[in-house]
């Protein structure tokens, strides 16, 4: 049963969350990095699931973001006059990432939005493909930042920061749960390869 202790040490976090989230987003406003929107997600990263900041951890976790960036410029230059074989080859690498989630949740998953958003950003003409790997290793440094810097302002309190260890690899080795969501992310990045869903939604704000 929760009391009003336990909702009132809630407060700090959810006020820690939302820093990470909106500073991440204002300094993604005013930077013209590829990946500018993965400012706030890294920094939300940080601060929900590190007690307290470790270097260690961080790169622990977020290497595979620049890892697969560079891994999905490779496939786009391999496949990029075959589609059908780079969709099957996408489709490969996002199974093979959520069925070894349980053994590094944090760092696998992150390796989908690299790979992902390198693939898709590739098909834009405005974009000059070899200065993306760089870009996401800068903007993850600054997400980074954002979130040592809060947990240094605002130290979390010993908690359980998410679900039991035992609980999420019942989940991640699920079989048809990891084929469900793969479809559900792959189908996602075939619109926007397909899409130019960026352009849709300028239109629709101009």
């Amino acid at each position: 049963m929760s009391t009003s202790n336990d909702n009132v040490n809630f407060i700090p976090d959810i006020f820690r969350s939302l820093l990470a989230i909106t500073i991440g987003i204002l300094l993604s406003k005013y930077t013209n990095f590829s990946f500018n929107f993965q400012i706030p997600i890294i920094a939300f990263g940080v601060v929900t699931t590190m007690k307290k900041f470790s270097i260690k951890i961080f790169f622990s976790n977020y290497w595979w973001i620049s890892f697969f960036a560079a891994l999905g410029l490779l496939f786009t230059e391999i496949f990029r006059e075959n589609i059908l074989a780079f969709a099957v080859v996408t489709f490969a690498v996002f199974f093979s990432c959520f069925f070894f989630s349980y053994k590094h949740p944090n760092g696998i998953r992150s390796s989908i939005l690299g790979y992902s958003f390198t693939t898709i950003y590739a098909t834009y003409s405005d974009k000059v493909v070899e200065n993306m790997v760089v870009d996401i290793v800068l903007v993850t440094v600054l997400g980074g930042i954002i979130g040592w810097i809060l947990l240094l302002i605002f130290p979390t309190k010993e908690q359980n920061l998410g679900v039991k260890k035992s609980q999420r690899e019942d989940i991640d080795k699920d079989i048809f749960h990891i084929f469900k969501i793969t479809i559900i992310v792959f189908a996602l990045w075939l619109a926007y390869m397909f899409f130019d869903i960026r352009d849709t939604f300028l239109h629709m704000l101009l």
